[in-house]
């Protein structure tokens, strides 16, 4: 489940048919009043809806060792940690429905700033002829570390465009909570635009030079 529109159905139709004293975990990344709208109707039918976006990737997804950010009833969060448990090595209840996912879009805007930023970096070190391989190896154990350079020093044309695709649309999210926040100025909203901008561009080299 990717759109929001797909996670309005499925939660809609999940709702229709759950025991009172049920709960529904919304794993995908979604927009935070979406999952809170849809606490609101779990809980007129006594099902809480907790939003639970999970980070750390496909290794760390395989080893049980995801990081899950949740937002809903605290009662609700306390009574899954068992299950949670099961797939994740982080759990953190943040707040009110909704507070789950937009620490998930925090997140992702910062993976996508900071992804942005080890491109245009890695392309800096290119055209000052410095050896990729040595330059990747100083960062990697520097302080200029980060999983944004340890992914997209390794990146295809096809794994950009993939991460582009599914960060465009979670940094649009970020920024309209932001907007919507009053913060749409912000410089979290300011650095996100120029990440997003960066990320694009080498993007889209990339695949026309694949």
């Amino acid at each position: 489940v990717f759109a929001d529109a797909d996670v309005a159905e499925g939660g809609g139709q999940l709702l229709q048919t759950m025991r009172a004293g049920s709960i529904i975990l919304i794993h995908s990344t979604a927009h935070p009043d979406l999952c809170a709208r849809l606490a609101r109707d779990g809980a007129a039918r006594d099902v809480a809806v907790l939003d639970a976006p999970v980070s750390g990737g496909n290794a760390r997804a395989a080893a049980g060792q995801l990081a899950v950010m949740i937002g809903g009833d605290r009662d609700a969060c306390d009574r899954l940690q068992p299950l949670l448990a099961t797939f994740a090595t982080t759990v953190a209840w943040l707040g009110a429905p909704g507070s789950g996912q937009v620490c998930k879009l925090l997140n992702n805007a910062l993976f996508t700033i900071n992804s942005g930023t080890a491109l245009a970096v890695l392309e800096a070190g290119d055209r000052l002829g410095l050896d990729r391989a040595a330059l990747v190896r100083m960062l990697s154990t520097g302080s200029g570390q980060s999983l944004g350079l340890e992914m997209m020093a390794r990146a295809t044309p096809a794994s950009l465009k993939f991460a582009f695709e599914r960060l465009e649309k979670d940094v649009a999210l970020a920024l309209d909570v932001l907007q919507s926040r009053g913060l749409g100025d912000s410089r979290a909203a300011k650095s996100a635009r120029l990440g997003v901008a960066g990320f694009e561009a080498f993007a889209a080299e990339a695949q026309d030079g694949a």
